[in-house]
């Protein structure tokens, strides 16, 4: 079998088909191009995963009226870490998404269990349709006053940089 672009298709994972959902509750999300390297995802947001699991979290971060519970790139960081601390779904792996890890779950977010948990219709007041990655823009240094890092727009814009300092949804991933 080949994908669009001629290339062949990693065989299925395990057995796993996009968007199955696994006994733990995380979604199988595809295959990253070019890795033949597979990944899961957890079944929503971030926010929505800590809320769940920490009541305390909407006081703690201060997220009172954030309806799409974004955070900036590095509360992102920190929420990974606790969910690794909490063994999230039962795994201590979480991360950010790579930039192309990204553009797999959104060509695949209507597959399966994956259909209808990502934020498309965009809050201008805190980027609900934004998905923060991993990757981090080439410019970045100490020397400049902000720093970016790319996003991917589910509303269907392009990927883009996005100042850290600036919030956006998350999903987080595992291999």
């Amino acid at each position: 079998m080949t994908d669009e672009n001629s290339r062949p298709t990693p065989p299925p994972m395990k057995g796993w088909e996009i968007g199955d959902k696994k006994a733990d509750g995380t979604i199988f999300a595809g295959f990253v191009p070019d890795a033949d390297k597979g990944f899961f995802a957890m079944p929503e947001d971030a926010g929505k995963t800590v809320a769940a699991m920490l009541e305390e979290y909407t006081e703690m971060y201060d997220l009172e009226g954030n309806t799409g519970l974004t955070m900036d790139f590095n509360k992102a960081a920190k929420t990974a870490e606790i969910l690794n601390k909490l063994c999230a779904y039962g795994h201590s792996d979480w991360r950010l998404p790579t930039k192309e890890e990204l553009d797999v779950l959104h060509k695949n977010q209507d597959q399966g269990f994956l259909k209808g948990t990502f934020n498309k219709v965009s809050d201008p007041s805190w980027n609900t349709s934004l998905y923060w990655t991993s990757t981090q823009s080439p410019d970045n240094s100490d020397e400049n006053e902000y720093q970016y890092a790319y996003v991917k727009d589910f509303s269907g814009k392009p990927v883009e940089l996005n100042c850290t300092a600036h919030n956006a949804s998350v999903r987080f991933v595992r291999s």
